[in-house]
C-alpha cells in the first residue's frame, strides 16, 4: 500500500497481483471518501476481488463517491450505489 498525506488530502493506493484501487479524502470532508482506479486483472475476474474491494470501502463507514461507466454501473448498483450526477455514483453509510 502506498500512502500520501498532504495538508489537504490523504491518498491510499492498494495494488496486488490481482487488483488495484485508490481511495482518497480531503481534510475538510472527513465523512466522505472517493474510490478510484478500481481494476481487476482479466485472469482474476469473477473470483470476488472486486466485491472484496467494495466490502473494504464499505467497512470505512463513510459516504463513498466514485465515477462509473456503462460497463460497471450495474455492478455498482448491485452493491448499493446510486446514480448521483453525470457519471458519478454515491453510497451513503448504513447508520
Amino acid at each position: 500500500m502506498y500512502k500520501s498525506i498532504e495538508p489537504w488530502e490523504i491518498i491510499k493506493y492498494f495494488k496486488t497481483g490481482n487488483f488495484r484501487f485508490a481511495i482518497y479524502s480531503y481534510n475538510d470532508e472527513p465523512d466522505i471518501i472517493y474510490l478510484a482506479n478500481v481494476k481487476t486483472r482479466l485472469l482474476s475476474r469473477n473470483k470476488g476481488f472486486g466485491n472484496a474491494i467494495l466490502e473494504y470501502v464499505d467497512s470505512l463507514n463513510k459516504t463513498i463517491y466514485l465515477q462509473s461507466n456503462n460497463k460497471t454501473r450495474k455492478w455498482y448498483k448491485r452493491h448499493g450505489y446510486k446514480d448521483y450526477e453525470n457519471n458519478w455514483m454515491r453510497k451513503k453509510p448504513i447508520s
